[in-house]
């Protein structure tokens, strides 16, 4: 599943293999070098097969990345009225969009790298309310109720009983998380010779 939610994942990737490969666990970056593509080789495939493109991960990231920071955003995920809040047609309608403003057709990665780089010159155009919206995520994050994108979580809860379950919330998973991105950036301490 992390391989479809794409540049989160593999940034996080990222920065533990910079961690391994600071303390020399050679071993440890060959496991999760490997680890990394096994999951993302089906995405790669799917995303071969269905659209034509050789994408690693989630083809979408610079759609989504300009659904939650276009002129409309509120901080929540907030597409442009062409777009369906269906995610069957969500990278159908953001490639159709990006097709009609390039004036030709595109695939879904370049459908999404179109939309990043509008997501960007955004940010540079008024890089206050940029800086806002980032806040105003945050408290979101840190917020107890998660807002829907295009499931409400209390509504599929209701579908599938094991959604129901006292799950773990962000209030436990956010600081150990953070306790462990700390971690692995952390100065490697020599080790004592075995």
């Amino acid at each position: 599943l992390g391989a479809l939610n794409g540049a989160q994942s593999v940034g996080l990737a990222a920065v533990f293999a910079i961690s391994l490969a600071r303390r020399r666990h050679w071993r440890s970056l060959a496991v999760l070098a490997t680890t990394a593509a096994l999951c993302g080789y089906p995405a790669l495939v799917h995303n071969l097969v269905r659209g034509g493109d050789a994408v690693f991960s989630h083809v979408g990231g610079g759609m989504i990345l300009w659904a939650s920071n276009n002129p409309g955003a509120n901080g929540r995920h907030k597409p442009p009225a062409y777009i369906r809040r269906n995610p069957s047609t969500e990278v159908p309608d953001y490639t159709a969009e990006a097709s009609r403003a390039l004036g030709r057709p595109v695939r879904p990665s370049e459908a999404s790298a179109y939309f990043r780089d509008l997501a960007v010159a955004h940010w540079k155009c008024d890089p206050a309310r940029a800086l806002r919206l980032a806040v105003t995520k945050l408290g979101l994050l840190w917020n107890a109720y998660e807002y829907p994108d295009n499931y409400d979580y209390n509504v599929l809860a209701q579908l599938l009983p094991a959604l129901s379950l006292p799950l773990p919330g962000w209030g436990l998973v956010v600081p150990i998380s953070l306790l462990r991105f700390a971690l692995a950036l952390a100065p490697a301490r020599p080790r004592a010779p075995r």
